[in-house]
């Protein structure tokens, strides 16, 4: 394939080419479903492999990709821009091996590259429902211009090259296109606490050489999180919201730990901040519709829990808290049916799966709910809420013992225990 010109706004060929591009390293299993994905859309495929031990050379080759090597450097970024000088199509999708764009988005792609002006589409990234925040959008469709790189180190992009190559040449444009989507698998897998640590070391040097850059404070402060490390991860997003005090990422991250720490008033303020620099943060409006439940204000909870799931109906933790909300309502059945599509779409939701045992202690349908506390601790067997509801529903059930075992625990850790239950217990310890 011809290498592609130094394109020009509103000039474009009758029929536009496109280079899928990658960076790989010992991704033999993931790289099968992501090549298969986008071989019926891409005219080229370019592999740039950073030191892969395993079969991934050869898979790539199968599928016909252009191989090449690059040295690692501990820089996502120089690795992705080696990557970009490979490519000759008048386009190019970025892509990772964990990812794979849907059926149902190759034709809205292949629309999308024949617009002459337009410079980049940001598209929808579907991080799967293990994921702090399931959709989001990134920029990996742009045209093959040599002033489009990517920079940062790590959740390296190439926003800041398009918005100054814009602004040298205005007849580009940028477009939001929901149409096409990636599907990312890489909170799926069990790798994630050593992708988070080598994100804290390459964050970490580019920081302290960048102290002002809020989006990587942003991400190091997320890469805490993930680590369990909240006093760090606190930290670095205050530092990022200093710089910049509208971001909605870092906003509902603060949120998300505040709450943790039952902070509450705090996080519904950052959670609040996080909704107006992004009205469709579902995930934010999910979890500042659980505190509302929890303080008794299901107006406004069950509000913010319709909004989260008309942006995103498949947010599994919306069900689970308007399931919660409409059984504090008195709603049991229709508590009861938001709580099983929960469920139904992430399996894995602990806190879904204790609701719905709320629901049908409610119900008197109390063996169900056994049931379902324990599909809860299975989950999580720290979760201190599950244990202090079984102890009430095995006292009411009449298995003290069991009782005073899941309060104990449920008093270890941490959780408030109503005086009413310790006293009913004492003659069965």
């Amino acid at each position: 394939m011809k290498k592609a010109t130094v394109p020009r706004p509103g000039i474009l060929p009758e029929k536009p080419t496109l280079s899928v591009c990658m960076i790989v390293r010992d991704e033999e299993k993931m790289l099968p479903r992501c090549l298969k994905s986008v071989r019926d859309v891409a005219d080229e495929l370019i592999v740039v492999d950073t030191g892969s031990r395993d079969n991934t050379i050869s898979i790539a080759r199968d599928f016909g990709a252009k191989v090449f090597h690059f040295k690692w450097c501990d820089d996502f970024a120089a690795a992705r821009n080696e990557s970009l000088k490979h490519a000759n199509g008048d386009w190019i999708l970025e892509m990772d091996a964990d990812e794979e764009l849907p059926r149902s988005s190759i034709h809205p792609l292949k629309e999308a590259i024949r617009n002459p002006r337009r410079l980049a589409y940001i598209v929808k990234c579907d991080d799967g429902p293990k994921a702090p925040q399931r959709l989001g959008w990134i920029g990996r469709l742009f045209r093959n211009h040599p002033s489009v790189r990517y920079s940062r180190p790590y959740h390296e992009s190439v926003q800041p090259s398009i918005e100054k190559l814009i602004a040298k040449e205005p007849g580009w444009q940028t477009y939001y296109e929901p149409s096409i989507m990636i599907r990312h698998y890489g909170y799926e897998g069990s790798k994630l606490s050593k992708k988070y640590e080598r994100g804290l070391r390459i964050m970490q040097s580019y920081v302290n050489s960048h102290p002002n850059d809020w989006y990587t404070w942003t991400k190091l402060g997320n890469a805490y999180y993930g680590l369990g490390s909240n006093d760090e991860a606190e930290s670095c997003l205050k530092t990022a919201l200093e710089i910049n005090p509208a971001s909605p990422e870092a906003n509902y991250s603060l949120g998300l730990i505040l709450q943790k720490q039952e902070k509450v008033e705090a996080a519904i303020w950052y959670y609040k901040k996080a909704i107006a620099g992004d009205r469709l943060l579902a995930e934010a409006r999910a979890n500042l519709g659980a505190i509302y439940v929890q303080k008794g204000m299901l107006d406004d909870a069950i509000s913010e829990l319709k909004e989260a799931l008309a942006i995103n109906p498949d947010l599994a933790l919306a069900h689970s808290n308007l399931g919660l909300a409409y059984i504090n309502e008195g709603k049991l059945d229709e508590g009861v049916e938001q709580l099983n599509k929960a469920v139904a779409i992430d399996p894995d939701l602990a806190s879904a799966h204790m609701n719905l045992a709320i629901g049908y202690t409610k119900k008197g349908i109390l063996d169900h709910a056994f049931l379902e506390y324990d599909k809860a601790l299975n989950i999580d067997p720290d979760y201190a809420k599950a244990h202090y509801n079984l102890a009430i529903a095995y006292y009411k059930k009449g298995h003290y013992r069991k009782a005073v075992k899941h309060c104990d625990r449920a008093m270890a850790l941490g959780a408030k225990i109503d005086p009413q239950l310790l006293e009913l217990l004492k003659p069965h310890r």
